[in-house]
């Protein structure tokens, strides 16, 4: 783990790339909303969306012209075969940043031939860079189990499934913020109803796997960074040792609210 705004130096390997990039643009949106005040938060939202991505593509196309740029802003087909593709989410939880909160994030992540090898996520609520490299703090073992999920979702089945584990649900705004709740410890597992842009999606779920945790679709299945749509139906992480039971007891439930 590391502190939102490293300093950007010219020569960097791939992941101290997405550590910086995630840091600067993180700083960027700071700025930016400092620099709105009285701006309607949609108008401000598309605003700082635009410019992050705009940022982050330019810093990429700079620094490695011969990598292909994916995300929100900068959308195109994804070939899972390509050497190298960045998939960034450059500001992931635009409601919570245009509301003035502190749970969205920057998300970089790098694929390799269809793996992604470098991964960071900035977290400026926190004070705080993810990445694919950082230590695993211990887990607390509180007794009561955390599923954390997006504000605004309690639907029917996901107070079930946290029922059915004897645990309660918190809510958080990016999905980059609730799988940090889970890699830091703060929650047990995060559950995902809805589709999520595979751009924020990517550096959450490499930095999930990379401290342990169980990553996949609801139904247990890998999270596909290449489909045509961009979109990943829904999304479970969690703790290892909780994953068969939350996916036994999800695919016995209907996925309606």
């Amino acid at each position: 783990m590391s502190p939102v705004g490293a300093t950007m130096d010219a020569d960097l390997d791939d992941l101290h790339l997405a550590q910086v990039l995630a840091g600067s643009t993180a700083d960027l949106l700071e700025e930016l909303r400092a620099d709105s005040a009285g701006l309607e938060p949609v108008a401000l939202g598309a605003r700082a969306l635009q410019r992050a991505g705009a940022f982050l593509a330019a810093q990429l196309i700079a620094r490695c012209p011969m990598d292909s740029v994916l995300s929100g802003v900068h959308a195109g087909a994804f070939d899972p075969r390509a050497l190298r593709t960045w998939l960034i989410g450059a500001l992931d939880g635009v409601p919570e940043y245009a509301a003035g909160r502190r749970d969205w994030g920057v998300g970089v992540a790098l694929v390799v031939g269809g793996t992604i090898t470098a991964a960071a996520v900035a977290l400026p609520g926190l004070d705080l860079v993810l990445s694919n490299d950082s230590p695993t703090p211990p887990y607390p073992g509180e007794a009561q189990r955390r599923l954390v999920v997006e504000r605004g979702t309690s639907t029917a089945l996901i107070e079930a499934v946290a029922s059915a584990i004897g645990g309660r649900t918190v809510q958080a705004g990016s999905v980059a913020y609730r799988t940090a709740a889970v890699v830091r410890g703060e929650a047990d597992a995060h559950l995902h109803l809805g589709r999520l842009p595979v751009w924020d999606v990517a550096a959450p779920v490499a930095i999930a796997r990379a401290a342990g945790l169980h990553a996949s679709r609801m139904d247990g299945s890998d999270v596909l960074l290449d489909r045509a749509d961009h979109l990943v139906p829904d999304l479970l992480i969690c703790r290892k040792e909780l994953a068969p039971d939350l996916l036994r007891i999800v695919r016995a439930m209907p996925l309606t609210g």
